[in-house]
C-alpha cells in the first residue's frame, strides 16, 4: 500500500510542523527538549526531531459570577508549542512522514522514548 501512494522515485523534502499541546502537566512538559527524536505513534520509528519548544501557562476561558466569559491563566497546567523538523514525501498536496499522513488540524501524538503527549498540528511548512 505504501509503495502505491509513494513510489521509490518520489523524493523526500524537508518539512517543519508545529504541534500544540494544551493543558500539559508541568512534570511532563519539562521532559520535552530540543534535539529529542520524535517517534511515530503507530510503529515507534523515528519521524523527526524537536527543534523548538515554547511553554507558557495554559489559558482558559472561565465564567465569572455575573455570567461574563474571561480569559485567564491556569495556575498549574501548561500549553506547549513544539516545532518538529522532518523529511516527508509529497504527492498531490498530501504530506506523509513515512506512512503517517500529516495535516494542519489533525490530532498528533508527540512521542519519544520518555513521553507521550496528545496535541494538534497547527502549522505545516514544506521547504
Amino acid at each position: 500500500l505504501f509503495l502505491f501512494f509513494f513510489p521509490f522515485s518520489q523524493k523526500e523534502l524537508p518539512v517543519e510542523f508545529v504541534v500544540y499541546c494544551q493543558g500539559v502537566r508541568p512534570s511532563v512538559a519539562e521532559h520535552v527538549k530540543e534535539g529529542d527524536v520524535v517517534l511515530s505513534d503507530a510503529g515507534g520509528f523515528p519521524i523527526g526531531e524537536v527543534v523548538q519548544v515554547k511553554v507558557r501557562p495554559a489559558r482558559r476561558v472561565v465564567a465569572t459570577d455575573d455570567g461574563r466569559l474571561v480569559l485567564t491563566e491556569d495556575p498549574f497546567f501548561k500549553d506547549m508549542w513544539v516545532k518538529i523538523k522532518s523529511r516527508a514525501y509529497i504527492r498531490k498536496d498530501v504530506v506523509s512522514l513515512r506512512t503517517q499522513v500529516i495535516q494542519v488540524g489533525m490530532d498528533f501524538v508527540l512521542m519519544s522514548g520518555r513521553y507521550r503527549i496528545s496535541g494538534r498540528v497547527v502549522d505545516l511548512n514544506v521547504q
